[in-house]
């Protein structure tokens, strides 16, 4: 059973292709020295020559190196692999969560039963239930659900907005909701109406 949520990332996938490119550099290097040891005798000139490819082979090699480092160590210090590298054993997913201070994290987590997903924010185990009516595809075609410190459950955008939007039009948790659904005839049913009118209004016979 796979452990890893990505088989191969893309920073091992750099690693091993700088190790080939080391290997390379490394056995040009010896063949300019070999030449070097060959040439010595007879051109000094041309041995200088060829010691100087030699440290510019160094310096290459050292500049890759610095290089491949560099952008892997960011990758792992801001926890990029969510965005990056996709994930092969369907027992993992994302988070993309949204904590207190506002600011926005990202990481990959393990699947539990019924909806539960199994993460760390701030050093300390968390948990969220994805309901699965919000569910997200990054760029890089990994799934992922959006959370917030403050929730326990992942965030539906769709309900937020329609949220915003009913508090915006309707008043305070749309209480006149049912009214503007009245006026615009969007109702489900239509009101049962009494056949005696009269008595809704509160109207005897003798009036």
């Amino acid at each position: 059973m796979k452990k890893r949520a990505i088989s191969v990332s893309n920073s091992e996938i750099s690693i091993v292709i700088w190790i080939i490119g080391f290997f390379l550099a490394g056995y040009a290097i010896k063949k300019v020295w070999t030449l070097h040891n060959m040439i010595l005798p007879i051109n000094q000139g041309i041995a200088f020559e060829l010691i100087l490819v030699m440290m510019l082979l160094f310096g290459a090699v050292f500049l890759f190196a610095f290089s491949t480092a560099w952008i892997n160590f960011f990758i792992s210090k801001y926890e990029l692999n969510l965005w990056i590298d996709k994930i092969t054993n369907p027992d993992f997913m994302g988070w993309v969560r949204f904590t207190k201070n506002r600011r926005i994290r990202s990481q990959i987590v393990k699947k539990g039963a019924l909806g539960l997903t199994k993460g760390v924010a701030n050093d300390s185990k968390a948990d969220v239930i994805n309901n699965a009516d919000y569910t997200v595809t990054l760029p890089n075609g990994n799934q992922a659900i959006l959370t917030v410190d403050l929730f326990s459950e992942n965030v539906n955008l769709e309900k937020v907005a329609g949220w915003q939007l009913l508090h915006r039009h309707f008043g305070f948790i749309g209480h006149r909701a049912y009214e503007k659904c009245i006026e615009d005839k969007e109702t489900l049913f239509s009101r049962a109406l009494n056949k005696n009118k009269g008595k809704d209004k509160g109207v005897s016979k003798n009036d």
